[in-house]
């Protein structure tokens, strides 16, 4: 189900009838040690070398889709959703790789939003 727009009527929010409410996005950069370069409504964490997860704070009402791309200061080559991982409603886990492909700690960009 979407979510609804509403609006105060001086007392509670109220349903504003067949007007669905703006997806709601999270976005970020991660740097190559885990840490939060860019972005709010998420933690980040360097689970070992080239892997990482981040957590949303709130989480979404269905798991979102989530886009992930590699930095360009580091040498990243790629950055992919880690393979056998769900993302879900609270969280995502990413890979990034150097250019043989190992996995190695590389900064990257994400966007998670309503699908």
């Amino acid at each position: 189900m979407s979510p609804v727009a509403k609006y105060w009527d001086g007392s509670a929010w109220v349903p504003i009838a067949g007007i669905a409410a703006p997806p709601r996005v999270v976005r970020g950069r991660i740097n190559s040690d885990g840490t939060i370069a860019q972005g709010t409504g998420f933690t980040a964490t360097r689970t070992a070398a080239g892997s990482y997860r981040v957590t949303f704070t709130t989480a979404f009402g269905a798991a979102p889709i989530v886009v992930v791309t590699d930095g360009t200061t580091s040498g990243t080559v790629a950055a992919r959703l880690k393979s056998g991982v769900a993302v879900t409603t609270t969280q995502f886990e990413v890979t990034t790789y150097n250019s043989t492909f190992a996995a190695t700690d590389g900064e990257f960009t994400f966007f998670a939003g309503d699908a």
